[in-house]
């Protein structure tokens, strides 16, 4: 049991001294409905990316660096600039698909100029965590692997936001099936951090799993509900 714990210490060291960060999170509990869409041909268009036309994103690409100060806090931020080559529309475009099929397995996902039967099309307007820096974990992190089993449970104040806006269903024929809107949530409290400020990433995915979570419930039943009245 021990020795599981410190390989666990282990990953999360390499993992936060890592510089680039993945948008990703495990799918394994996420339920199959039981309401399929069976021999459906769905696209998901790539999402569009409106972060920067709000001032309070701006931040994420100004800071240059995962360690920043913000309104005069020594806080760890999800900074554009340690995200991995893709660009975060991008990746949270493939975690929309890879959510769909695990949810609707039966889904055809279709790309490129294959035709659909159904296309969603959205964009990112919040993709935010910001939190303290803990002197806590960054005085752990001076001790190796005890230092960091010491620490593993830290946490500090900050907030998440994640929205993904302007949600829209369309039939093969460019018809509006719906206009669901914004998938919008916020978190405040406290959050786990460590040493290297790489938690914000950690956190915001395991939060973009609920928003993709009641986004897919949310397209499954508005695509069945098209498909129910025709």
């Amino acid at each position: 049991m021990l020795k599981n714990i410190f390989v666990v210490i282990s990953i999360m060291i390499v993992s936060g001294c890592s510089t680039m960060q993945p948008i990703k999170y495990s799918l394994d509990d996420v339920s199959v409905s039981s309401s399929q869409l069976s021999k459906v041909k769905v696209k998901v268009a790539p999402i569009a990316d409106s972060r920067k036309s709000k001032d309070q994103n701006k931040v994420l690409f100004t800071s240059g660096n995962r360690m920043s100060t913000y309104k005069g806090r020594d806080v760890c931020l999800n900074s554009e600039e340690h995200y991995e080559t893709d660009k975060v529309s991008s990746q949270i475009t493939e975690m929309l698909i890879a959510h769909l099929i695990k949810k609707y397995p039966d889904v055809e996902i279709v790309k490129g100029n294959a035709s659909p039967d159904f296309e969603i099309t959205a964009e990112i307007g919040d993709f935010i965590a910001i939190q303290d820096r803990s002197m806590t974990a960054a005085v752990g992190a001076q001790f190796g692997l005890i230092g960091a089993l010491l620490t593993a449970n830290t946490t500090s104040s900050g907030g998440i936001s994640i929205s993904i806006d302007n949600v829209v269903i369309k039939s093969q024929s460019g018809e509006v099936v719906s206009s669901i809107g914004a998938i919008s949530k916020q978190w405040k409290g406290e959050f786990n951090v460590d040493a290297y400020c790489s938690s914000p990433y950690w956190n915001i995915n395991e939060k973009l799993k609920i928003v993709l979570e009641d986004l897919v419930n949310r397209v499954g039943e508005e695509i069945n509900k098209r498909i129910k009245s025709t």
